[in-house]
């Protein structure tokens, strides 16, 4: 590794880019939009019930990357956010123009919404051992199948006209 910094690079590559590669890329490539975002959530609490240590582990990581110093780590953690808003956010665009996804839906205002959920319940439950972190990811993804999905518009072939139906 050659260094303490050569370490945690390794180890955050491991935690990170594996993760990534066995968890959220398959979902992400062959789902339609809302869907692939449904699955990179399944994805998390799926790994945080097999493994929660691991979990646990890469949140604190992420958290210690507010340092300055090491540098590697804050660089990291400043390119994994930046990357997980932009994959969100394709998502979302994919979701929009495939229909899965309203279009009503700000594609770029949904990834900060979405990222920034994720960290703040990875947050709570690395502070507090009681929070459930798998019920918080639970109504993320009811939040994701409430408001992201296209809006039913019923039919009502008198709606509008005047006297016909009122």
């Amino acid at each position: 590794f050659g260094s303490k910094d050569g370490l945690l690079e390794a180890l955050l590559n491991r935690m990170i880019d594996e993760w990534h590669e066995r968890e959220v890329a398959p979902a992400l490539s062959s789902s339609p939009g809302r869907r692939a975002l449904e699955h990179v959530l399944e994805g998390i609490r799926a790994s945080a019930a097999r493994d929660p240590g691991a979990m646990r582990a890469l949140y604190i990581l992420m958290f210690e990357g507010l340092q300055p110093s090491p540098e590697v780590l804050h660089s990291r953690m400043q390119s994994l956010h930046r990357k997980q808003r932009r994959l969100i956010e394709r998502t979302v665009a994919r979701g929009i123009a495939d229909g899965s996804v309203s279009p009503e839906v700000g594609a770029q205002a949904a990834a900060i919404l979405i990222t920034s959920a994720l960290r703040g319940a990875a947050y709570q439950w690395v502070l507090d051992p009681e929070f459930d972190f798998d019920a918080a990811l639970q109504i993320l993804l009811d939040y994701i199948e409430n408001s992201l999905a296209p809006k039913l518009v019923a039919l009502d072939s008198t709606a509008g006209r005047p006297g016909i139906g009122q």
